[in-house]
């Protein structure tokens, strides 16, 4: 069975708090490090650290094999007031080196998640600005229903009017044309009665410019109708075309700060070469 070399280590395992309020993000998450233990001016030195991908509940107390070699133990290993001076660097160290990258959307100012994929985050920053542009949609129709409802009933009206008003034109065009034909006769049979055909034909004009009046309301009513759809369409319009932008994707990081770092374990282990597991 070939044998495995222990080689001393400090293990440090702590949990860290990526908050900020203004970008919304309130992530922890837990990492552990090992670094060797040398004889060197700097015998932990935390730049040297690797990061370890198990738990605290899988680090044996045990050896791997019985043919297992344990390198010799560096002198400053046995002075324990050593460990809160490499415990304060382990902090120290999180809080400059353990960075947290996110994609960050300029449209929506939304963040990526924590291992989240460009590619995932942009399909799922696309989901949501559609459902953004759908209801903000919804909201331009409530918005313009009223005045379009308002304007439309006052067509209906006018329309009415109009129609009141040609019928009104034809039946006194019917009355002054009866009212010259007898004027005329009477004029002929020598009868005059001048007076009742200028009335008539006074009101003639009279019908022929409350019908013309009516005409250019609802002409202009229709005008109105047609800004009003108009500048629903336009304001439609620009919310399809703020969806179909392709926004160039930001990268923020975040560093957490040396109060949102707890420090779970910090501790010897040994470390076996070219191995993945080890020995507490």
């Amino acid at each position: 069975m070939e044998n495995i070399v222990y080689h001393p280590n400090i293990l440090g395992g702590a949990t860290l708090t990526f908050f900020d309020k203004q970008a919304g993000l309130d992530l922890v998450k837990d990492v552990i490090f090992i670094t060797p233990v040398t004889d060197n001016a700097i015998p932990v030195d935390w730049q040297n650290a690797q990061e370890i991908d198990l738990k605290f509940s899988e680090i044996s107390k045990d050896p791997a094999t019985e043919n297992s070699h344990f390198v010799q133990l560096p002198s400053v290993i046995n002075k324990t007031e050593k460990y809160d001076d490499w415990k304060k660097d382990f902090i120290v160290w999180l809080s400059q080196n353990n960075k947290l990258t996110l994609y960050k959307d300029p449209l929506t100012q939304s963040l990526s998640r924590p291992g989240e994929s460009e590619k995932d985050f942009l399909l799922r920053i696309g989901q949501k600005v559609r459902e953004n542009r759908d209801e903000s949609a919804e909201k331009l129709r409530k918005k313009y229903a009223p005045r379009l409802a308002a304007i439309q009933e006052k067509i209906n009206r006018a329309k009415q009017k109009m129609n009141l008003e040609d019928d009104q034109v034809r039946q006194q065009n019917v009355q002054t044309a009866i009212s010259i034909g007898t004027s005329l006769l009477g004029a002929f049979m020598g009868r005059r009665r001048t007076s009742s055909l200028a009335r008539g034909i006074g009101r003639s004009m009279k019908e022929r410019k409350d019908a013309q009046y009516a005409k250019e309301s609802l002409e202009s009513l229709n005008q109105q109708l047609l800004n009003v759809q108009s500048e629903f369409d336009s304001e439609v319009a620009s919310l399809n075309t703020k969806t179909n932008q392709q926004d160039v994707l930001e990268t923020v990081l975040f560093k957490p700060n040396k109060n949102d770092i707890s420090v779970k374990l910090l501790s010897l282990v040994w470390y076996p070469s070219g191995q993945d597991s080890f020995s507490k």
